[in-house]
């Protein structure tokens, strides 16, 4: 029969228990994960108390040893979880996580991250060159991830939960409409150029409707039919996007009403004044509208996502 082991004051010491040289108690235990972890306390009361909390932690489900994951591990593990979202959705979750790994934070424990912390490294991603926008982006996975971390009791409080705006200023620059005078130019240049000039067709309806590209290119003939309003909407709506990536292209449907873009019933109200007096750059929208659903039938690579 094996003797127990006891520490130096003649204690007897408990499965996962020991006392290193140093005089110093340790408790190994193996955590959700099947990873080999560790404690350590100079008394050995005190460290019998981390190993009540631990197993209450691991009996709730909770790792111990979540705290000690770091910002990356934290955002993978968020990004995870996040099932059915969209295409260009988990884009921004990856180009977040990519960031994050290029910066000396993300190897950082998340039990360890204050709220100071998170503004500090806020303010040098903007010092390195980080638009407005793009730290909008970030602290939109990462606080999120945190609060994740927070509401299972892994940290104490989320170090993100602050406003972006008090930590650096908004210069994002707000984008200015072509002038009328600028518009008419634009579309001269494109109907003279020898090499856009065959593209003078589609940069009518664009400009007309305030499409976006990927819209343009997702039209079909249900989206106009304004010679027969019985079958037409109040107002016509941008229902499909084309989106390129991962060396495919795909068909997007607007799988929310928020989502379908509202689009003028006539372009010619938003032609340049020399457009709107030419009544063929008008009708090129009606026919590219109906035209859509016929290019897409003459082999377009997309398919429905």
């Amino acid at each position: 029969m094996s003797e127990k082991r006891k520490d130096n004051k003649g204690r007897i010491l408990r499965t996962g228990e020991s006392q290193r040289k140093g005089l110093i108690y340790q408790y190994r235990y193996t955590d959700i994960c099947s990873k080999q972890q560790t404690v350590y306390s100079s008394d050995l009361k005190e460290l019998r108390e981390k190993e009540k909390e631990i197993q209450k932690q691991l009996d709730d489900g909770i790792d111990y040893a979540a705290g000690k994951i770091n910002v990356i591990q934290l955002l993978e593990r968020y990004i995870s979880i996040k099932q059915g979202v969209r295409y260009n959705t988990k884009v921004g979750y990856n180009f977040v996580l990519n960031l994050v790994k290029k910066e000396d934070f993300g190897y950082r424990s998340i039990r360890d991250i204050k709220v100071s912390d998170a503004q500090k490294w806020i303010m040098k991603l903007h010092e390195d060159g980080k638009g407005y926008s793009t730290l909008t982006s970030v602290r939109g996975v990462v606080k999120p991830a945190f609060q994740m971390a927070y509401n299972e009791d892994v940290i104490r409080r989320n170090p993100f939960d602050f406003k972006l705006v008090d930590v650096v200023s908004n210069d994002s620059q707000k984008r200015i409409a072509m002038t009328e005078e600028q518009q008419t130019l634009w579309m001269n240049f494109i109907r003279e150029d020898k090499t856009y000039c065959k593209y003078y067709d589609e940069f009518v309806v664009l400009l007309g409707t305030g499409m976006r590209v990927s819209e343009f290119c997702g039209l079909t003939s249900g989206l106009y039919r304004a010679e027969n309003p019985s079958r037409s909407p109040a107002r016509p709506r941008a229902r499909r996007q084309v989106l390129c990536g991962e060396n495919q292209n795909r068909v997007r449907l607007s799988l929310h009403s928020h989502d379908r873009r509202g689009l003028p019933e006539s372009a010619k109200h938003s032609l340049p004044s020399q457009a709107r007096e030419n009544g063929d750059d008008h009708r090129r929208v009606q026919r590219f509208s109906s035209a859509g659903q016929e290019r897409q039938s003459e082999g377009c690579p997309a398919h429905r996502e």
